[in-house]
């Protein structure tokens, strides 16, 4: 599991190679990756009536990357979320309740990640801790050291501001910067959060209770998820380093990962870490 995850990382960078831009993957998925669409299902008859047109005013308003579509053959009064996204799968099911749906995309972790990616980090590295306390401080650790190492010794390619490639949108600047970012396995507000970071593909991580690491990006993209026997330093430097490098694959469906459900306007965040930056600048 180890190797063959950084080795999709390696041969997604190799992949449009020809046409690369200085601008590292981080920023590049930030600027110009939207976020993967996920489904909101709900009774045809609740969609088309009164009801489910207020109801998707709101849901744009929150700038969730939820979309709301009619499921034939759902029952009244269910509603279910579906990520559209690689590996197609049923996220949540429950009660149609409008409120309770809309807070689907929204938690206190989701928004502190969100404002840490948008005040500029390369990476946020979500930490959950396992049942045993002494392999999860031995992990955390060692994960905390090695990417306080990384963020002293690690470099932003340089940028020609003349190439339209590399032009960047507005947002922080530019620079190298990791978080370590812990949420706890058992928080009932971070379930739906803890689900989709680990994915179908890690939900044996959840389920045997090993603290486990999941990077994340751009708007809410998470590069893979992995256990302390599944990540040494050697795996840290090379998913870490991977987001610095030049994205010279633009494609972000021929990139590794899957994005989060994220009720939170980007752009508006962006757009006040530049204005930010610019006033630090200044002074």
């Amino acid at each position: 599991m180890r190797r063959a995850g950084y080795a999709i990382l390696v041969a997604a960078g190799l992949l449009g190679f020809a046409a690369a831009c200085t601008v590292p993957v981080f920023r590049f998925a930030l600027d110009r990756w939207p976020a993967d669409t996920f489904l909101l299902e709900v009774p045809p008859a609740w969609a088309e009536g009164d009801e489910g047109a207020a109801f998707e005013a709101k849901l744009r308003a929150s700038k969730a990357n939820l979309e709301l579509v009619a499921a034939p053959g759902l029952p009244e009064g269910r509603a279910r979320v579906r990520y559209a996204g690689p590996g197609d799968h049923e996220l949540w099911a429950g009660e149609l309740e409008p409120g309770a749906v809309l807070a689907l995309s929204r938690s206190p972790a989701r928004a502190k990640l969100v404002d840490l990616i948008a005040g500029g980090e390369s990476g946020v590295w979500v930490f959950v801790p396992g049942k045993d306390a002494d392999a999860t401080a031995a992990f955390k650790k060692r994960l905390a050291e090695r990417l306080a190492f990384l963020e002293a010794v690690g470099e932003i390619p340089e940028q020609d501001p003349t190439d339209p490639d590399n032009h960047l949108a507005p947002g922080p600047e530019l620079r190298v910067g990791f978080e370590l970012l812990e949420v706890k396995r058992d928080d009932p507000a971070e379930a739906l959060f803890l689900e989709m970071l680990a994915s179908p593909d890690g939900a044996a991580l959840l389920e045997s209770g090993e603290a486990f690491a999941a990077p994340v990006f751009g708007r809410g993209r998470v590069l893979g998820v992995w256990s302390a026997d599944d990540l040494d330093d050697e795996g840290i430097d090379e998913v870490s380093l991977f987001l610095l490098g030049a994205c010279s694959c633009r494609v972000k469906a021929q990139n590794p990962g899957w994005d989060l459900l994220l009720g939170y306007d980007w752009d508006e965040k962006l757009m006040a870490a530049a204005m930010a930056a610019e006033l630090e600048a200044a002074e």
